[in-house]
Parts: C-alpha cells; structure tokens; sequence
C-alpha cells in the first residue's frame, strides 16, 4: 500500500496539499474496519438490598457539581452517586482497545 510522505514542516502547506491523493484501491484497503478481530466483553451484576432498616430521622443528601468538577478528567472515567439509605449501586465497565502495529518500511 503506498502511502504519502509526511510533510517537511508542520507550517509548509504548499507541500502537504500539493501532494498526490492516494489511489482509490489504497485508500480502500485502509477504511476502519479492515481486518479487524473483534473481541465481546459482557457482564451481569445482581444485588439484593433487604431488611434494612433506617430511623425516622433519616437525613439524606443531596449531589450538586461545580461546573468544573470533570475539568480535568481524562482517559475512561466511572461515577456514581448515592444520596439514599439502604441502597446498592451495581457497574461495570468494558473497555476495548484495538492496536495494530505496522513495521515501519525501510
């Protein structure tokens, strides 16, 4: 598969578009879901929550986010909340990933 060449500089326009499109039987061979092996991740959760008991005086409380709050949160990222009494919070999470190495030609 022929690929074109990465330009000189980042700024050098006039050699990254006057460079030749790639044929349409290369671009074809590299569409994105080529050759891909898919691998299924699946999980069940149960839960019981029973014979709990809980004063009369029982304050819960409430979830309030800054706007800020997931300013900085990065990658794969799981959140619960939970503001009652005698309750079960149940997740799971199935991250799949996918990387394909291509040795560099000489």
């Amino acid at each position: 598969m022929a690929v074109a060449p990465a330009p000189a500089g980042a700024g050098d326009a006039d050699q990254l578009f006057g460079m030749a499109p790639l044929p349409d039987a290369d671009l074809a061979a590299t569409t994105g879901r080529e050759q891909n092996n898919w691998l299924n991740a699946s999980s069940s959760n149960n839960a019981i929550v029973n014979d709990n008991h809980v004063g009369d005086n029982s304050v819960t409380g409430t979830v309030s986010l800054a706007d800020s709050a997931f300013q900085n949160v990065s990658g794969v990222s799981m959140i619960n909340f939970n503001t009652g009494n005698n309750s079960s919070i149940n997740a799971a999470m199935s991250v799949n990933l996918q990387i394909n190495y291509a040795s560099p030609t000489p």
